[in-house]
């Protein structure tokens, strides 16, 4: 992968790329500071195998970047490393204003945000700003207006709704790498009518409405791609939007997606306080959007080993599926179709994976499978990958091999990096395993390279 289009997975990748170090080159400046020779591999240790540097080389390294080390104690590495920075996306007061003050402030920055790693949500900020959200009374509903944009302003509104639903569904095909530069083009064309103020009435709720959704599919397309840092900005403008619309529902669709980020950042407990807050506030919203909420809440639990929560929230989750079904499709939100039957058994075995438990996990996943629609073709890679990550921790090497084989022509096809990450995950189960020298092993390390370079 060039250089220009790296995504940067790791604070330290991000130090050096900014100040043009190689790994020789940092690890010669940490040498030189310590008085001993260098060892050569420690930065890529550091950077790829999740391992803490020594308190001496950490304290070299802040000496040489000019950080307090007192910064060390306060946050844990590699959280130091990175730099708090302009934070006015979380402190914005909640208002239309508020929004239009954040979504010009970050309009050029989020896009070109190569960060793998968050850097705007860290330090519990996520549940602090979830919980602000929840707690903010939203605004009045605006009253019905004349159309001031003209006499075509609902139809201009239509016609980027109409785009915005054509790029979702284009991001469920090729994945979030080809698909977040182009909902971003739609988002600069609707904050550029937002800046205008012609839009007044129920037209200006709809508009932002629409940049909520924007919003929200430019940060889970940049999620998808790997660019957390960008994602998060774009996850934040959204819950803003959606706030500001008064729409509570959209809000806590936001938060679902930050919610898994923040969990996959290793916070089970501030995802799970998220989640909380985002169902409380959608006790009346449709039931799909309600079991949606809940089925991410048991997700959390089973990560967190809570097994009893997990099954009780399942099964509330089912019940609100069944509650579901009974309910005319037409008032349900856009956004909340996907979620059916093969998207609720997904999340299902995910939850168990997460618990380790396989064999729920491989059931739920069958069912996910069998139903899923043929146009979201990157969920069904990634459901996929979860059964070769069952075959994989099951020691079936065989069959782990056979499924990540058969998946990884797709996985080079879109752009997922979150996929890509997960085929590095059961290679990695493979040889913790033991099958690191079994032929067919090797033989899938070599298709690996070939196909995702």
């Amino acid at each position: 992968m060039g250089r220009d289009l790296e995504v940067f997975a790791h604070p330290l990748a991000w130090v050096r790329w900014q100040r043009d170090w190689s790994q020789r080159d940092l690890i010669n400046r940490l040498a030189r500071r310590l008085g001993i020779p260098p060892d050569r591999k420690q930065p890529s240790r550091w950077e790829a195998r999740g391992v803490t540097p020594r308190e001496d080389v950490q304290r070299a390294l802040a000496a040489e970047l000019e950080i307090d080390v007192a910064q060390l104690k306060a946050r844990p590495w590699p959280q130091w490393l990175i730099p708090r920075g302009d934070d006015l996306a979380l402190r914005a007061p909640w208002t239309v204003e508020g929004l239009q003050s954040v979504l010009d402030h970050t309009a050029e920055g989020a896009p070109m945000d190569r960060r793998g790693f968050l850097v705007l949500l860290t330090d519990a900020a996520a549940a602090s700003l979830v919980g602000t959200w929840a707690r903010t009374p939203a605004p009045a509903p605006l009253p019905a207006a004349g159309d001031g944009a003209g006499g075509m302003g609902a139809d201009l509104l239509g016609s980027m709704e109409d785009r915005l639903a054509l790029l979702r569904a284009r991001d469920d095909v090729v994945g979030g790498g080809r698909t977040w530069q182009l909902v971003e083009n739609e988002l600069r064309g609707a904050r550029a009518l937002l800046r205008t103020g012609e839009f007044t009435g129920a037209l200006r709720t709809r508009l932002l409405a629409l940049i909520g959704e924007q919003a929200r599919v430019a940060g889970w397309s940049c999620v998808d791609a790997g660019r957390l840092a960008a994602g998060e900005v774009y996850l934040v403008q959204a819950l803003r939007a959606a706030h500001a619309a008064g729409d509570a529902a959209a809000g806590a669709n936001v938060i679902k997606s930050l919610s898994l980020v923040v969990l996959e950042d290793g916070r089970p407990w501030e995802a799970l306080e998220m989640v909380q807050w985002a169902r409380a506030v959608t006790r009346t919203a449709p039931a799909r959007v309600r079991a949606m909420l809940a089925v991410r809440e048991a997700r959390i639990r089973a990560t967190m080993r809570d097994t009893a929560s997990h099954t009780r929230i399942v099964n509330e989750a089912a019940a609100l599926m069944t509650q579901a079904d009974r309910e005319a499709p037409e008032e349900l939100p856009v956004w909340a179709r996907y979620f059916d039957a093969a998207e609720f058994a997904a999340q299902v075995a995910a939850g168990h994976l997460a618990a380790r438990q396989l064999d729920p996990a491989q059931h739920h996943l069958d069912h996910a499978l069998q139903a899923q629609p043929g146009e979201r073709r990157r969920d069904a890679v990634t459901y996929g990958l979860w059964g070769a990550e069952i075959a994989a921790r099951r020691g079936d090497a065989d069959q782990a091999v056979d499924r990540l084989g058969d998946l990884l022509p797709d996985v080079g096809s879109s752009n997922s990096g979150r996929n890509r990450a997960h085929v590095a995950r059961v290679q990695a189960l493979l040889k913790q395993g033991g099958f690191a020298a079994l032929p067919q092993v090797r033989g899938l390390d070599e298709q690996v390279r070939t196909l995702l370079a």
